[in-house]
């Protein structure tokens, strides 16, 4: 008499099946990933905001009150005509209280403003004069060519 073998669920099921079941498996454990994953950053972000408030990092820093911007600023505290250095515009500004700023940043600031002014022109390195207010020339149209 012949042995006979028994066969495993698996195989009498179809590929579709066992695809499926297969699938649902690596459902439930993507869930469990993205869990695990989610435990772990919200433990990093909270240990990244508590060295944040223990180290001195401040989220906010509240505006200086200015009551001009800081181009109209800069034309305010230079002299038209005379020709003043980046240190000479800084300490007016400051000197004058017309814009109060804590930025480390506040001589690239002043310098951008003063390359990027019409009215402001630069004359040598980190030497700029205020253009004198007024008109600007006209050209004059000769009567003979109406």
């Amino acid at each position: 008499m012949p042995k006979t073998k028994k066969v495993g669920q698996d195989a009498s099921q179809s590929a579709e099946e066992v695809m499926y079941h297969t699938f649902q498996k690596l459902l439930r454990q993507r869930e469990q990933v993205d869990h695990q994953i989610s435990k772990v950053q919200g433990r990093l972000f909270r240990c990244l905001v508590s060295k944040s408030k223990t180290s001195g990092i401040k989220s906010y820093v509240p505006r200086m009150h200015n009551t001009v911007i800081l181009r109209d600023a800069i034309r305010k505290s230079m002299v038209p005509g005379e020709k003043m250095t980046m240190v000479d515009i800084i300490s007016s500004l400051r000197k004058q209280g017309l814009y109060h700023t804590n930025s480390r940043y506040c001589y690239t600031m002043v310098n951008n403003k003063l390359n990027r002014d019409n009215r402001i022109r630069k004359t040598s390195r980190g030497v700029f004069v205020l253009r004198k207010s007024g008109r600007k020339k006209s050209r004059k149209t000769p009567a003979s060519a109406a």
